[in-house]
């Protein structure tokens, strides 16, 4: 025994070594697009509000705790201690993992693993970053819709940025969407793991098929009790929602306050239209993070600065909407490591303290 659990814990050390050289990778690439070339980087003098810099910093710090509250709230019940403190863990390492995955889709499988890895059961574990993940697809919806319908006229020149966030505003109801369908009726759900493990087991691929099959059933079963307890309570689903739906505003109002701490006169109705269009656009770009895409984007934001400030306000914004995800995840992992460490063998498995 425990020879396996020092091969899993070696295991485990090293998916997370190559996690986080992978995202100092990310970070390195990302360096050398911004800071490559021949253009100007100076910043013409001029006085800068730093007010308005710490409203754009205020914003990733509400995003920040809107995501920390909503786990820690879906969490209540589910673990004997240190819930706040989870939550926040589980906040970061998602959007962590978002930022190091194509698209944003790898997020909630780290999750999941990281919930049952403190002590989670596994409905919890897989129920908990779906209903997450839900809310915070269904409120940028809303805003994409409000959006749309509004603020066309914020985007008249750009028919291309239109069409490409109608596409990525309906990729992201899609997904969501998907996941309700099948937690109401998840025979078809079973249906396609049943026919997925059958032809993976005709391949070699997977040894025992059928086994394979009642284990992932068996897991599907409880996500969707987890999803179908909590459809059935509405102050669930309106606190998971608000919460979500204020996250997304507070990063759609950031990139107005980087421009006007570097004295860009945009209006914040005219920037908040386009940074909605552009964030639904750049959805279908499977990158990391959608890197490159975002930086190329929203020059279309700070394209009203002037000199060196258009590319130092692309910095700043991105510091704090990509970056700062980053490292505090990689912070945390490197304390979870540290604490693990100074862990009696015991105490290991335990919930999370």
């Amino acid at each position: 025994m425990k020879e396996e659990s020092g091969k899993k814990s070696k295991k485990s050390n090293i998916v997370t070594a190559a996690f986080f050289a992978f995202s100092l990778v990310v970070v390195a690439v990302i360096a050398i697009m911004e800071f490559g070339g021949e253009k100007d980087r100076h910043l013409e003098k001029g006085s800068f509000n730093v007010l308005f810099l710490f409203c754009a910093i205020g914003c990733f710090l509400l995003a920040l705790l809107c995501e920390t509250l909503k786990y820690s709230y879906l969490l209540r019940g589910k673990i004997a201690k240190h819930r706040r403190s989870l939550g926040f863990s589980v906040a970061v390492i998602g959007k962590y993992y978002d930022n190091l995955t194509p698209a944003g889709a790898g997020g909630q499988g780290f999750q999941m693993y990281y919930l049952s890895s403190h002590g989670c059961d596994p409905g919890t574990s897989g129920g908990l970053p779906i209903i997450g993940f839900l809310g915070l697809q269904f409120a940028f919806v809303l805003i994409g819709i409000v959006t749309m319908i509004f603020g066309e006229r914020f985007l008249e020149q750009l028919v291309a940025v239109r069409v490409t966030a109608i596409i990525g505003l309906v990729f992201y109801a899609f997904i969501p969407a998907c996941i309700i369908f099948f937690a109401i009726a998840p025979k078809p759900l079973e249906a396609i793991v049943g026919w997925g493990t059958r032809m993976l087991g005709k391949i070699h691929i997977i040894k025992d098929p059928e086994a394979t099959s009642e284990k992932a059933i068996h897991s599907l079963q409880s996500y969707t009790d987890a999803l179908r307890a909590f459809g059935r309570s509405n102050s669930q689903i309106f606190i998971v929602f608000g919460l979500s739906l204020i996250y997304q505003l507070a990063f759609m109002c950031m990139p107005f306050f980087v421009l006007k701490f570097f004295g860009a006169s945009m209006g914040f109705v005219e920037c908040f239209c386009r940074v909605v269009y552009i964030y639904a656009a750049i959805t279908i770009i499977f990158t990391p993070g959608n890197s490159g895409a975002a930086e190329a984007s929203f020059y279309m934001v700070f394209d009203t600065l002037s000199g060196g400030a258009v590319f130092w306000g692309m910095l700043v914004w991105r510091a704090l909407c990509y970056y700062s995800w980053i490292f505090l995840g990689a912070a945390i992992q490197i304390r979870d490591r540290l604490r693990k460490g100074r862990r009696p063998v015991t105490e290991k498995n335990k919930n999370y303290g």
